[in-house]
């Protein structure tokens, strides 16, 4: 369960307001809500557009070596010039 429940026509209209540059403290008092549930919202929607990207075949980003958007281990391997030269 989710910290914050939003309606949908609450996050888009937050999102809207986003775009047109209003301040997030603003957003929260016109629309009655902690800023914790704005700063929720900017999350998700920057992590979508995050996922979008890498679907367009822009930058994938990567967390713990797990690529963000399927989940699978990274094919990149870190080696450290000193492990190399033991062998």
């Amino acid at each position: 369960m989710a910290k914050y429940e939003l309606s949908e026509a609450v996050i888009e209209s937050i999102e809207a307001d986003m775009d047109n540059g209003v301040q997030w403290g603003q957003i929260a008092q016109e629309h009655g809500l902690e800023i914790g549930a704005i700063r929720s919202v900017h999350s998700r929607r920057r992590f979508k557009r995050e996922a979008e990207e890498v679907e367009k075949g822009g930058v994938e980003r990567y967390w713990f070596g797990l690529r963000i958007h399927d989940g699978k281990p990274s094919p990149v391997k870190t080696y450290y010039i000193s492990e190399l030269g033991k062998h």
